[in-house]
């Protein structure tokens, strides 16, 4: 076996391994969608406990759904990191970590809502073509907001989820779709 002068690799073992990374794995968004879906009825739950006066249902309800909750934000901030991390580097406005991560920090992600929603859809239009999703990312960063600021509100929550819920469907199958798709200089050539 002939040895490409820099150390023990064969001739063409780096292209190969490199190649296979490049390849992307599908991104899987069905297991957050059943998750999130999980959640409307618990928002509702919820709702009609508080409604009801009962802090002790509340209370029930939240603890029993936690693991639910849990796995379906961290389902989605897989799914939306993936989709970051479709974007070329030469393109991309943040990276997929900080795109994520920064959804985090109190007040400071309702601006970077902005940035991570909205920002996906136009740097993955750039990268990859066909439909550009920036108004469902500013839609989708506006309900951010309203669910982090006004669902302390009976049925507010409910009336915030339910459109919350259906806009993240339509955003997340089409950023996937596009985020699936080869770059547009890699059509091109």
């Amino acid at each position: 076996m002939r040895s490409s002068g820099c150390g023990s690799q064969p001739f063409g073992f780096r292209l190969e391994r490199e190649s296979k990374m490049d390849q992307q794995k599908p991104i899987r968004w069905i297991p957050a969608l059943i998750f999130y879906a999980l959640l409307i009825p618990v928002v509702i739950a919820i709702d009609i406990a508080d409604a009801a006066k009962s802090p002790e249902a509340v209370i029930v309800i939240i603890v029993l759904t936690l693991p639910i909750t849990v796995v379906a934000i961290v389902l989605s901030c897989i799914v939306h990191y993936r989709c970051w991390k479709a974007v070329p580097k030469e393109i991309a406005r943040t990276t997929p970590g900080k795109a994520v991560g920064f959804l985090f920090i109190p007040f400071f992600n309702f601006y970077w809502a902005f940035v991570s929603y909205m920002g996906l859809a136009e740097d993955l239009n750039k990268a990859k073509g066909g439909k550009n999703y920036r108004n469902l990312g500013i839609a989708r960063a506006i309900l951010f907001i309203c669910a982090y600021t006004l669902s302390w509100m009976p049925f507010v929550s409910t009336l915030i989820e339910i459109p919350s819920f259906i806009l993240w469907i339509i955003y997340t199958k089409g950023v996937v779709a596009q985020a699936m798709q080869e770059d547009i200089k890699e059509q091109t050539n």
